[in-house]
């Protein structure tokens, strides 16, 4: 069975979701397979979540519809898995189908990876220049005789 989900436009966010509109017209899918969000509360995405049954097919307009941020896209990607539903995100087309879920795991771990590469690399550039620790005070020694006369 072919599902599809989306947000609509609002006066916040504006998503072009032409591609979406169109799967749903070319896919034949119908009415009552079709979830649409006014907001980002995703209500629909949760009530789609629990009717999608197993090795169903779900289009997306793109994966930043699904959630807000990456612990709860992980969530969601999670559960499609584990329902083995083929997910056709039109606007990332290298998450279709099944595998999504590793994807967006490694490539995760990848960005992981070069963030505390780079962290590190940037705090042993400073270490070698000095920039690192409290700087010493200037006339350090006058100001603890003066304290302690």
């Amino acid at each position: 069975m072919n599902w599809a989900y989306g947000i609509e436009n609002n006066t916040v966010i504006v998503r072009n979701n032409k591609p979406l509109f169109f799967a749903i017209q070319s896919m034949g899918i119908e009415e009552r397979y079709r979830f649409f969000d006014r907001d980002e509360s995703r209500t629909e995405l949760n009530k789609l979540l629990e009717q999608i049954g197993k090795e169903d097919r779900l289009f997306i307009r793109s994966l930043e519809d699904l959630a807000d941020n990456f612990d709860d896209l992980i969530f969601i990607l999670t559960v499609l898995t584990e329902k083995r539903i083929a997910l056709c995100s039109l606007q990332e087309s290298y998450l279709s189908e099944c595998n999504y879920l590793e994807v967006v795991k490694n490539l995760a771990d990848l960005i992981k990876y070069f963030q505390i590469k780079k962290r590190t690399t940037a705090y042993k550039t400073a270490v070698g220049e000095g920039r690192v620790g409290r700087p010493k005070a200037a006339n350090a020694e006058r100001y603890i005789d003066l304290f302690i006369k």
